[in-house]
C-alpha cells in the first residue's frame, strides 16, 4: 500500500518532533546534572558549616565555645537556679494562703466567742 505525500510529511513530521524531544531532554537533564555538581556539597563540608553557623550563633549569644565542659556545667548552674527560684515561689504562695486561712479561722474564732458570750 502506497504512502500519500501528506501521509509521508506526518510520518516525518512525528518522528522528527519526537527527536527533538528527546534531545531537547536529554540536554535539561545533563545542564540539571553539570549544575548539581557544581551546588553539591560533600557531607564534611555540609558538616563543617552547620558547625561554623552553631559556633557563632553561640559566641553571638555571648557562650564560650572553647570549654564545652565548663558551658555544661554554666547551664547546669543555671537550671539549678531556675528550679530553686520556682520551688520559693511555691512554697511562699503555700505560706500565704496558710497566712490568709489561719487570719480567716481566727477571725471566725473570734466572732464565735463574741456571740456566745452575748
Amino acid at each position: 500500500m502506497p504512502l500519500t505525500p501528506e501521509q509521508v510529511e506526518q510520518i516525518a513530521v512525528s518522528a522528527a518532533t519526537r527527536a527533538a524531544t528527546r534531545a531537547a531532554t536529554q540536554a535539561v537533564e545533563n545542564a540539571a546534572d553539570r549544575a548539581a555538581e557544581k551546588v553539591a556539597m560533600s557531607h564534611a563540608e555540609l558538616n563543617s558549616v552547620v558547625a561554623e553557623a552553631v559556633k557563632q550563633t553561640l559566641i553571638q549569644l555571648g557562650v564560650d565555645t572553647s570549654d564545652p565542659l565548663a558551658m555544661q556545667r554554666d547551664f547546669q548552674y543555671l537550671r539549678q537556679w531556675r528550679e530553686s527560684g520556682e520551688d520559693l515561689k511555691r512554697k511562699g504562695t503555700v505560706a500565704l494562703v496558710g497566712i490568709f486561712l489561719s487570719g480567716l479561722v481566727s477571725l471566725f474564732l473570734l466572732g464565735l466567742k463574741e456571740w456566745f458570750q452575748k
